[in-house]
Order: C-alpha cells, then sequence, then structure tokens
C-alpha cells in the first residue's frame, strides 16, 4: 500500500513536514493530521538526507505522528508557499479520512496543486492522482516521472534528495 507525506518549503526558506492519516488506524474516521516545522538536515554538498529525515522522525514519533520509514523521495522544485497555506487549512478543518477517497496519497496530491498554475503539467498530474489514484505505491511511479528527481533508499544507511 505505502503511505505518502510532505515535506514543503515556504517562501522563507523554512520546512513543514504534513502528516494525513487516520486517528486510530481503522481504514476510515477522524483524521490525525499534522503540519508541523521540521528542521531539515543537509549533508555537505546540501542534499537531504532521507536517513536523517527517518532518524528525526522515529525519534519524535509522538510528535510527528509517523514512526515508519520513508524510503523513496521525490522532489519538486518551485515556490510551494501556497501549499503550506492549503496544509494549513486541512489540519484545521474536521476533514474525515477515507483510505479509499481521501487518503494520504489524495490529500497530499490536493496540497501541492495549490502551488500549481491552473493549467500545467504538474497542475493536471495531482488533479489526476487526487481523483484516480487510491494506493500511494501506484501513484508513485507517475509521480516520479515528473518530479525534479527521486531518491531511493532501501536500507536505514542511505539516499539523499538533492536540491
Amino acid at each position: 500500500m505505502g503511505h505518502t507525506s510532505l515535506l514543503l518549503e515556504d517562501e522563507k526558506g523554512e520546512w513543514y513536514y504534513f502528516y494525513w492519516g487516520p486517528e486510530y488506524k481503522p481504514f476510515m474516521g477522524k483524521a490525525n493530521p499534522i503540519l508541523e516545522k521540521i528542521v531539515i538536515m543537509r549533508d555537505v554538498n546540501g542534499n537531504i538526507s532521507l536517513e536523517d529525515l527517518n532518524s528525526v522522525l522515529q525519534e519524535n514519533a509522538e510528535q510527528y505522528r509517523y514512526g515508519g520509514y520513508y524510503d523513496v523521495a521525490t522532489l519538486f522544485v518551485g515556490d510551494y508557499s501556497k501549499s503550506v497555506m492549503k496544509a494549513k487549512e486541512i489540519v484545521r478543518s474536521e476533514d474525515k479520512y477515507d483510505v479509499l477517497n481521501y487518503n494520504c496519497m489524495q490529500v497530499s496530491a490536493r496540497i501541492m496543486c495549490a502551488s500549481q498554475r491552473v493549467i500545467s503539467t504538474l497542475s493536471l498530474l495531482f488533479a489526476y492522482v487526487r481523483a484516480r489514484e487510491v494506493i500511494p505505491d501506484h501513484a508513485m511511479a507517475l509521480i516520479e516521472l515528473f518530479g525534479t528527481r527521486t531518491t531511493r533508499v532501501n536500507n536505514p544507511n542511505g539516499g539523499a534528495i538533492n536540491k
């Protein structure tokens, strides 16, 4: 199945971690979203490390609500300030989680759409994912085609998102 979350950078260069999931792990019900500032660690080349991100999330699982492991990250370069605002709006809402109709991938795509021009390749991509893709692992192949670059980590000891 998979899981999708977002790292969003605003116009000030501050990073936010967005998580959308159910409160008690059912397939439907009360959502338990967060949008938290997060410090992004970079290596000497300026790359964002998935290993460091996973460590921060696991060490602070209660704060970030996800103690799992991210093994793929796709970078989209651009101004995502409007996406940060959309994520804040969704976190404040009373929206319900639904694994088939309003899951992590669909909500993440909705947030990403907020920063796209009305008609652009990326706006169409995220609109398609919102409407058609239910399983995050299935949508990732499509998303990777349009991202700036994708990083995969097969074990806890490697991988970086280049920026």
